[in-house]
């Protein structure tokens, strides 16, 4: 199981703790979403720059490129045709991609505070059945329940006592 998908699981037994982890969970997909899209921004940028660069020089030596004067889609066309600019082409496509992968990260961990939200209400409206606890929870009910019987049972006696 990936990391992201771990983050996303919510422990309704630990919810407590689940609350205490969800505000750096959420900062740790949104500051990974801030790096990529920084990445993207960047690649862009570059991207940018090679293309005023090829452009400038294709302008300022159409002759020595281009056999007769050129159109815009043959300086286009020329620009386009250089493998740096095909690998940078490539590579926005990648960093769009992953933006686009923590940006339904970083929606998944606003969706998940609502479900933790969520969970807290059905477990404060007892939801959860016995059944659904661990062994040694349902333990200590039984103890708990046993022992406020027997002190039911020991003010019966007392007054039947009392009575006689």
């Amino acid at each position: 199981m990936s990391e992201y998908q771990d983050d996303l699981k919510i422990n309704i037994r630990q919810l407590h703790r689940e609350w205490k982890e969800q505000p750096a969970k959420f900062a740790k997909w949104g500051e990974k979403w801030a790096d990529a899209v920084a990445e993207r921004d960047r690649i862009s940028r570059e991207l940018e720059l090679l293309n005023i660069e090829y452009d400038t020089e294709a302008r300022q030596n159409a002759d020595e490129i281009f056999p007769k004067k050129p159109t815009e889609t043959a300086i286009s066309n020329w620009i386009d045709s250089h493998g740096d600019i095909q690998d940078l082409k490539r590579d926005l496509i990648e960093a769009n991609r992953i933006v686009n992968h923590y940006s339904i990260a970083k929606t998944a961990f606003q969706h998940r505070t609502k479900a933790l939200e969520n969970e807290v209400k059905l477990y404060l409206a007892d939801y959860y059945s016995l059944e659904d606890l661990d062994g040694e929870t349902k333990n200590m009910i039984d103890r708990k329940k046993k022992k406020e019987t027997q002190k039911k049972m020991g003010e019966k006696l007392r007054r039947k006592k009392r009575e006689k």
